[in-house]
């Protein structure tokens, strides 16, 4: 990227549990890149239900708000199932149906 794309990108934070949050966020945008994590440093408790809540419905929710703001480019920057196997993929499928 150039220097004078670089000063147009913007980061906006908003909460993908409060839809109404998402299009406010969006705005005129024409790109969104998505990088979300449902766990943060200083939780000291593993909430099963939180994969699946923000990582696959709070995805879900940001692509179809997106689609209906006419983005025009999606990006998804994701960690899960970049191995061959994990474990921790696997916990999350099995328990909280999250990849599914």
């Amino acid at each position: 990227m150039s220097r004078a794309e670089l000063k147009r990108l913007q980061f906006v934070e908003f909460d993908l549990e409060i839809p109404d949050t998402i299009g406010v966020a969006i705005g005129k945008s024409s790109r969104v890149v998505c990088c979300v994590g449902s766990r943060g440093s200083s939780e000291s408790s593993i909430d099963l239900s939180k994969p699946k809540r923000i990582e696959g419905d709070g995805t879900i929710s940001l692509i179809k708000v997106s689609e209906e703001y006419g983005v025009q480019y999606f990006v998804l920057v994701t960690s899960i199932g970049t191995t061959k196997f994990s474990l921790l993929g696997t916990l999350f499928n099995l328990y909280g149906g999250f990849l599914n």
